[in-house]
């Protein structure tokens, strides 16, 4: 896969990842929908796995890919999946969404997916 490299001053990087918070993007995930706006249709994002939530019941145990179709996992990019996984597994850390209480972590599986656990409706 080709690679491009970008070099900024920390003020730039500092504005570009506030930038990428707000959406719940990294950083090259924020640059490449900024250019390409159908680009976050092909990737799987933080808001995307927040919008699922709700179809798991209290005490659910799940991981991200849980959540989603076989079609819309296979739809989105695999890079998507890591970035995502690390991006609301940071949310869940910093209670960011309220999320510490509505789920829990649980641990990883054999294929080291976060297990998450629902533990209300809301």
């Amino acid at each position: 896969m080709p690679q491009i490299t970008l070099r900024v001053s920390d003020g730039t990087l500092k504005k570009l990842q506030e930038f990428a918070d707000a959406k719940n993007l990294t950083v090259t995930d924020y640059l490449i929908s900024q250019s390409l706006p159908s680009y976050i249709d092909e990737i799987l994002t933080v808001g995307k796995v927040l919008d699922k939530l709700p179809s798991k019941k209290t005490d659910d145990v799940f991981s991200i890919k849980d959540l989603f179709s076989p079609s819309d996992w296979k739809n989105s990019t695999p890079g998507s999946h890591i970035s995502t996984g690390r991006l609301f597994f940071q949310a869940y850390e910093k209670n960011q969404f309220n999320l510490q209480s509505r789920i829990r972590f649980v641990g990883k599986n054999s294929a080291n997916l976060a297990i998450y656990k629902k533990l209300t409706d809301n």
